[in-house]
């Protein structure tokens, strides 16, 4: 009772991370919005093509069926030597790979449950591998450190305050874009960018017999025409840190809307820029210092978009991902979904989120399952869906869970929302 009264009074000390913000960018409504993001590393192969994802129609959100929590979460283990009062919640790196049974307690959590690979490790927490198990953590000094089996340990073998940062946490933003039958911009939007001449994705109309693409930005006024729903750019080229808008107006057989623009999605920020050259080199640089790791692909897919993510590239984050042949952690399906919320898209977000939400479910990650609940809800909430019923068993089994585990940091977020 003691220990659990000091795990309580801990969390109420506990805050985010500082969020890093990029030097030189000068952006206008026209260009990125603020985001809220955390530091992390980043990386760039050059001359690699912008591919997007197909978008897939909207579809109402199918509740996963409940998770059998109680046979997934146990209580935690007594530790005598474990100094609750001094020790912090500072970031130490991600799980990057699992052979064997591995549960997670986390400093302010009340019970240890089985996580999986892409799940965050912190100061204070400590992972129990079974006998014979392999696993390891990838440290924020990009150092891997093999979790000892068959004992209770906490992170020690990752350095605290490391030169490198990774990607951490990207918290979901407020999200403003509601799902209306307009050509929206689906890249680039909202982000920074590595190819100077980008491929420009839009959702198409079923009424619309052609498009006219228009890119803006400071002396730039790019124009072209297609019957398609993407195209490249092939104008001037860009520069770096310019803010930079593409607007698609659909020419509409529908005689009530003849004209059918992007704009007419009504939120601001949406833009893109071009990352500068030595930003790309930095980014080079780091992706073969994680390629020469050898991780397995989805762990460094994962990495790789974090560290994306971190420099505001999150199309070519996405593509990262999506590259992917197939996937088999929640991690990945939630920072898709992460990613998607961040550029206003919560109609290609809440797929991923489903996605993510079933993979928790078979793999009893009690934590991914919290979130996976927490975000489908506000997106349901976000995009008006009326069944207030389905948003309220959303937010409540969201609430169920971080019960189970004792998360009264994220009990109070959504208790206060």
């Amino acid at each position: 009772m003691k220990q659990l009264s000091r795990l309580l009074m801990f969390t109420t000390l506990l805050g985010l991370l500082a969020c890093q913000s990029l030097p030189n960018n000068s952006q206008t409504e026209e260009g990125l919005a603020p985001t809220i993001t955390s530091a992390v590393l980043i990386e760039a192969p050059t001359g690699v093509p912008e591919v997007l994802p197909t978008v897939t129609p909207v579809q109402d959100i199918e509740v996963a069926p409940e998770p059998t929590q109680p046979a997934t979460s146990t209580p935690a283990p007594e530790v005598r030597n474990r100094d609750l009062e001094n020790e912090g919640n500072e970031f130490l790196g991600v799980l990057i790979q699992v052979d064997g049974e591995i549960n997670l307690h986390r400093l302010t959590h009340n019970v240890s449950y089985p996580v999986t690979v892409g799940t965050d490790i912190r100061q204070g927490d400590l992972v129990e591998l079974s006998s014979g198990g392999f696993a390891k953590i990838l440290c924020t000094d990009l150092t891997i450190w093999p979790i000892p089996a068959g004992v209770l340990s906490g992170a020690n073998g990752c350095p605290r305050r490391a030169t490198f940062l990774l990607f951490d946490d990207l918290r979901v933003i407020e999200l403003r874009s509601k799902f209306r039958e307009v050509p929206y911009i689906i890249s680039p939007r909202r982000t920074r960018i590595l190819n100077a001449r980008p491929l420009i994705q839009w959702q198409g109309i079923p009424s619309a017999s052609r498009y006219h693409v228009t890119v803006r930005g400071q002396g730039l006024e790019w124009t072209k025409e297609t019957t398609n729903t993407q195209v490249y750019y092939d104008g001037p080229p860009l520069e770096d840190d310019v803010s930079y808008k593409v607007i698609v107006v659909a020419e509409s057989e529908d005689l009530f809307a003849p004209e059918i623009s992007s704009d007419d999605e009504g939120v601001p920020g949406l833009g893109f820029t071009l990352i500068s050259e030595e930003e790309a080199a930095l980014l080079q640089t780091q992706e073969e210092t994680i390629r020469a790791l050898n991780l397995l692909p989805e762990a460094e897919a994962i990495i790789l978009a974090r560290i994306y993510s971190s420099f505001q590239l999150y199309q070519q984050a996405i593509n990262t991902l999506e590259d992917l042949p197939s996937f088999s952690y929640p991690a990945t399906k939630l920072l898709l979904g992460d990613l998607y919320t961040l550029l206003q898209l919560p109609q290609i977000a809440q797929d991923h989120y489903q996605a993510g939400l079933t993979l928790a479910i078979t793999l009893e990650d009690l934590e991914s399952q919290g979130y996976a609940y927490l975000q489908l809800a506000k997106i349901q909430e976000a995009i008006g869906n009326s069944d207030e019923t389905q948003n309220t068993s959303l937010f409540d089994m969201a609430i169920s869970i971080y019960r189970e585990l004792g998360d009264t940091v994220r009990l109070e977020e959504i208790l206060n929302e």
